[in-house]
């Protein structure tokens, strides 16, 4: 079956939203068991393991970090740490997967091996090796058929395919999109490059400003750079 694409998001940009997830939950289940009174039992360590109040505190932490990141799954397609790093989960179809499948595939189907010995451990070093394979996708991706994007490449990527589509509609060759998209040109030689007179140029950025794809002050900016 062929692949659908996508922007994906890179391999350090998902490190770190985990790392940010991982801190998060860890700040969370300090603070609630400071201020219950049940931190000083974790330090010291007891022989006899932790009692029922420290696991009841503990789990309501972790059951506060979940809810959190429940709601922006189900709204957003993204915990706090996709958030901070501008990533987001998506489907086949570049939709935000249902909270079911989000929960109970993606994260519960992984995470209730890790507790188990010696497989907990392995399970959890396949899931995070997976990443390193060219679709940047970890096991929890497969097994829930979701991808992670970089939402900024993404939003270019977009606008870039429906610049494209205007000038080919009109004529004038696509590969300006790609230019116009990024600012990365001056209008000076646009007409040798691009075979585009300074007149259909602007009535491009015109059409590129009705669709939203540039804003007023690109369009503005674009419109005004010299073309002589």
């Amino acid at each position: 079956m062929e692949e659908p694409v996508f922007e994906l998001a890179n391999r350090w940009k998902r490190f770190w939203g985990h790392v940010i997830d991982i801190s998060l939950a860890a700040s969370i289940l300090v603070l609630i068991l400071f201020l219950s009174g049940s931190l000083k039992e974790v330090m010291a360590q007891q022989r006899n393991g932790l009692n029922a109040q420290v696991t009841f505190w503990t789990g309501v932490g972790m059951c506060i970090y979940l809810v959190l990141n429940v709601y922006f799954w189900g709204t957003r397609g993204q915990s706090i740490g996709k958030m901070v790093m501008g990533t987001r989960i998506v489907d086949k179809d570049g939709n935000i997967p249902s909270l079911a499948t989000t929960v109970a595939v993606r994260y519960l189907a992984v995470q209730i091996f890790f507790p188990i010995p010696f497989a907990g451990n392995l399970i959890f070093l396949a899931d995070s090796l997976f990443i390193v394979r060219k679709d940047h996708r970890c096991l929890h991706d497969h097994l829930a058929g979701t991808y992670v994007i970089d939402i900024k490449l993404a939003a270019i990527t977009e606008k870039v395919r429906r610049a494209r589509w205007v000038a080919e509609n009109n004529g004038w060759n696509p590969e300006i999109a790609v230019d116009i998209v990024s600012k990365d040109f001056s209008r000076q030689g646009i007409e040798i490059k691009y075979q585009i007179s300074a007149e259909d140029f602007r009535r491009y950025c015109s059409q590129l400003l009705d669709m939203e794809i540039l804003s007023k002050s690109e369009h503005e900016t674009l419109t005004s750079l010299d073309c002589d």
